[in-house]
């Protein structure tokens, strides 16, 4: 779920057409906000200590698909948690239509691990697309965007992932300002239309320099 810093949705061609073609039922209630992950299960994604947070809350519900080493605790939480929902392994059309239906989204990389600090994650690039609040960890590239407006900064522990959901949550009835702002950023610097163009660029200037 992650790639280099300048990547752009894999959505090819129109990509709001392809969320809206896509169906996938939000469970839970439509009440509670609904925070998002879908990915890959490691152990450096903060995956174990937002199941702590939520599992905490009675405002939020925590909506996670996809796979991997923490599979079967992600399953058994959902399980016992009311406000945790399980979706096992999904497509990537029903990942942004699943991201869609809810309202928050997270991508908290360790910034202990170097190559955190520089690869981009999708879940920033799909976050501007949706328009949807993203919070993301200190240190980890995006701290300057993410202070204009389109989302929290974290520390990499529970108590401050705490507070900037309470900090998001705070700032609800500005949710649509932040949807235009991000779909605006998301069109004029990292649609897939805009790093088509400058992909051509760098592989011209590659070649001119031959």
């Amino acid at each position: 779920q992650s790639g280099g810093r300048g990547c752009a949705s894999r959505c090819e061609g129109d990509e709001y057409e392809l969320i809206d073609n896509t169906y996938i039922s939000r469970k839970g209630n439509s009440d509670r906000a609904g925070l998002v992950f879908v990915g890959t299960f490691g152990g450096e994604r903060f995956l174990r200590e937002a199941i702590s947070v939520i599992s905490n809350r009675d405002d939020i519900e925590l909506h996670i698909g996809g796979f991997g080493e923490l599979e079967k605790l992600i399953e058994t939480e959902a399980m016992v948690n009311d406000n945790m929902y399980y979706y096992g392994r999904l497509s990537y059309e029903k990942t942004l239509a699943l991201e869609k239906q809810c309202d928050i989204m997270f991508a908290m990389y360790t910034p202990a691990i170097p190559n955190h600090r520089y690869a981009a994650p999708n879940k920033f690039y799909e976050a501007l697309m949706l328009g949807k609040p993203i919070i993301m960890a200190r240190d980890t590239g995006f701290d300057d965007i993410l202070q204009n407006g389109v989302g929290e900064i974290s520390e990499y522990s529970i108590e401050s992932f705490n507070s900037a959901l309470d900090r998001v949550l705070a700032n609800r009835d500005r949710w649509q300002e932040l949807r235009k702002k991000a779909r605006n950023l998301y069109d004029a610097e990292f649609s897939w239309t805009i790093m088509e163009q400058r992909i051509k660029k760098m592989y011209l200037e590659i070649s001119g320099s031959n």
